[in-house]
């Protein structure tokens, strides 16, 4: 039984009965014939800082939407009052498999608590349908030759960055990213605080230094 804490609002759960329900066999049958049919989710973001690139919530979502509704599959996830997200996979016959997520973010107001949710309905929502994010080379050989491509050189490319348009004095405007780190510097923190502020932004520098300006502030 779930038991809330009244000052903290924090949630302490039964979790034997709440990550699965009693029978799971006709889910499981789903799921299996869904999964057949799933393909991996498309890298459509990107990450400057790391020069990587991962796949968006609603890639996922185009990936898995339609196998899982085919087969009387569905996802919901929510957030309770402690900020852990629940992320519940249905079936049609009232079966259900759970997971728990407790959210971390930089600041507790809206947009805090907006990009951690963002960023952790990303990864639970792969997970509790088993898909994983598509390496492009290798999928463009699949379909096209049947085979897989040799694997990508360890070291990866350098992203290239355009010049930075002249500001009226004739200097160069300093890019976001380069800004971001600036400010983190001033700020005096870490490089692992800069990176964690950074992912909870979805890596928009842009906000990252907004984020940075509200911790000052409060």
């Amino acid at each position: 039984m779930n038991t809330i804490n009244p000052e903290t609002g924090e949630i302490t759960f039964d979790l034997h009965s709440e990550l699965m329900s009693h029978e799971i066999n006709e889910l499981a049958k789903a799921l299996v014939k869904a999964q057949g049919i799933m393909t991996s989710a498309q890298k459509d973001g990107s990450n400057p800082h790391f020069n990587s690139s991962f796949a968006t919530l609603d890639s996922i979502w185009k990936a898995i939407r339609k196998p899982l509704s085919e087969h009387g599959l569905c996802v919901v996830q929510s957030l309770l009052p402690d900020n852990t997200l629940v992320t519940t996979l249905l079936h049609e016959s009232g079966q259900w498999v759970r997971s728990y997520q407790k959210l971390n973010p930089v600041r507790n107001d809206p947009q805090g608590i907006g990009s951690a949710l963002t960023y952790g309905r990303r990864y639970s929502l792969a997970a509790i349908v088993g898909i994983c994010q598509a390496d492009d080379d290798e999928e463009e050989a699949s379909e096209t030759t049947g085979t897989k491509r040799a694997s990508r050189q360890s070291s990866p490319k350098p992203a290239t960055i355009p010049p930075s348009p002249k500001a009226e004095n004739g200097k160069k405007d300093i890019d976001p990213m380069t800004r971001y780190w600036q400010e983190v510097k001033a700020a005096g923190l870490t490089r692992e605080k800069g990176v964690e502020i950074l992912a909870t932004a979805e890596n928009n520098p842009s906000r990252a230094v907004d984020i940075l300006n509200g911790m000052a502030q409060a």
